[in-house]
């Protein structure tokens, strides 16, 4: 799966210890975006919060006692529900990526993931120790402006609620962004840190 759109759309070369968004309601193509481009990535740890069975193919799942001895590859990470309700849980591992830097943490639903003190300190801090935060969300509004503020790279599907498109416009730097644009499944834009918007573009999905 690739993405096809306007010829002066580049794609963005993800940096280790860089933050990425992926944003967008159910069935908009940002998870499948956000797969995509964890392929290109090692070290990576995905989050999969909706403990389904998508991720599969993308790494290898893990209980959670394996979880702090991930040397290399992808792994996959279906979490249980102490960590999705216990802060400590979060908050150890968290803390035990960025001391083992050198890695991507990827979070698939980020509303699901209890706020704690070691996932503002990877988002705001973690490049100097390569470790990049990406997250997916279907609801912007909903996470800390410093998880979204901080990303170097935005992948923007349609959001309909207008509190969506105020949150990421404040976070992209007042992005002017065309809505109307975004309105099928499948089209995002790019921002970068700057706030500069490329794209559309549409997903092209290999069968």
């Amino acid at each position: 799966m690739l993405a096809e759109g306007p010829k002066s759309f580049d794609w963005p070369k993800i940096r280790c210890g860089e933050r990425v968004s992926f944003l967008g309601p159910s069935g908009s193509g940002k998870t499948e975006l956000l797969k995509a481009l964890i392929l290109g990535q090692r070290n990576a740890i995905i989050i999969d919060t909706k403990r389904s069975e998508e991720w599969e193919d993308v790494g290898e799942v893990l209980s959670a006692r394996d979880i702090y001895r991930v040397r290399a590859g992808r792994y996959v990470y279906r979490v249980e529900p102490d960590f999705l309700t216990n802060p400590e849980h979060a908050e150890r591992f968290f803390r035990w990526a960025l001391l083992a830097g050198n890695r991507v943490i990827a979070v698939d639903e980020q509303l699901d993931i209890p706020q704690v003190p070691g996932e503002r300190i990877v988002a705001t801090q973690g490049r100097a120790a390569r470790v990049g935060l990406w997250v997916g969300t279907q609801r912007p509004h909903g996470v800390p402006l410093y998880t979204l503020s901080e990303c170097n790279h935005q992948f923007i599907f349609r959001l309909r609620l207008k509190r969506d498109r105020e949150r990421v416009e404040e976070a992209t730097a007042g992005a002017t962004i065309d809505w109307a644009a975004l309105e099928n499944d499948y089209t995002f834009v790019y921002v970068d840190r700057l706030g500069e918007v490329f794209g559309p573009a549409r997903m092209k999905l290999h069968e």
